[in-house]
């Protein structure tokens, strides 16, 4: 396991080789002073110990769940592992739990790191021999992540980081706003599987597309982004002076704030479930495609 500094005038980061994770992101505020602004573990050999809640990883390659694990694939049922009837962010050896490799790195304005990941043909019932890379670029006050990928077969790829961010130097998550841009929300069951309806956000405790407060801090739920506007997601602390901007190119964003953590993760990815799920837009890669994603977070001082 490796750990890589990038690091310019705004941004300061911390990333793992052990499952592309994002162990520290530190935000430059007055006075030359730097706030750590995501949930991490000490070392890095604490992330081999157990990293159940997926600090800081990326996801894949799933993110999200997949009923019982099953779902149809080129006219057969693909059966994945399962854990109460559920497939969770890549199952038991998800991308989080893997090495990936140094692929190439630069210095200079915009300091970044190029990772990779060689994922075999039915490793963990995954078909096909699929090839990952993840750029993190800093871009001034922006950290950028670039997703890439390429199969030989076809096969599900649908890929988010997870990391938890708190802006308030540990204040509760309730002392922080937030702003989603969505106008609707997915349904879910008891286990948190999308039923395939869509809800709108209006006028319910799921309606953010007006910046206010986290009342509650027990979200779990995937936004349907309308991306019609430059920023889907933004977050701030006034007791800070931080905010952090979610900027991105998918149709959706799993909000998560754990019961406990004090923080929020923001999931951006295609949906949960979408393989079983037709009216949801497609997470099947094919040969001779390219799985492309981006998604930024940009720090600013309110």
């Amino acid at each position: 396991m490796s750990k890589i500094i990038l690091e310019n005038s705004h941004l300061k980061v911390e990333i793992l080789t052990y499952g592309a994770i994002i162990q520290r992101l530190f935000v430059k505020k007055h006075n030359d002073n730097w706030q750590n602004v995501v949930i991490g573990l000490n070392t890095e050999e604490d992330y081999k110990k157990g990293n159940p809640a997926y600090l800081g990883a990326c996801i894949g390659p799933y993110a999200g769940r997949i009923d019982k694990g099953m779902f149809p694939l080129e006219g057969k049922i693909i059966q994945l592992d399962s854990k109460d009837g559920v497939h969770l962010h890549g199952g038991k050896s998800g991308f989080h739990m893997r090495e990936w490799t140094i692929e190439k790195s630069g210095k200079g304005e915009k300091p970044f790191i190029t990772l990779h990941l060689n994922n075999n043909h039915e490793y963990r019932g995954y078909s096909g021999n699929t090839t990952i890379k993840l750029t993190y670029t800093l871009v001034k006050n922006e950290l950028q992540l670039h997703y890439h990928g390429t199969t030989d077969k076809s096969t599900l790829l649908n890929l988010t980081n997870h990391s938890y961010f708190n802006l308030g130097d540990g204040l509760p998550i309730t002392e922080h706003t937030l702003f989603i841009d969505a106008d609707h929300y997915l349904e879910t069951d008891n286990r948190l599987i999308p039923t395939g309806k869509k809800i709108r956000t209006t006028n319910s405790a799921y309606d953010f597309k007006t910046k206010r407060k986290i009342e509650s801090p027990f979200l779990d739920d995937t936004f349907i982004l309308n991306n019609d506007k430059k920023v889907q997601a933004c977050l701030s602390c006034l007791n800070t002076g931080l905010k952090m901007e979610v900027i991105t190119d998918q149709p959706g964003m799993v909000v998560f704030t754990p019961k406990e953590g004090n923080s929020i993760c923001f999931e951006t990815q295609h949906f949960p479930d979408a393989p079983n799920h037709p009216n949801f837009p497609n997470t099947v890669l094919n040969p001779n495609e390219m799985y492309l994603q981006k998604t930024a977070f940009k720090f600013s001082l309110l």
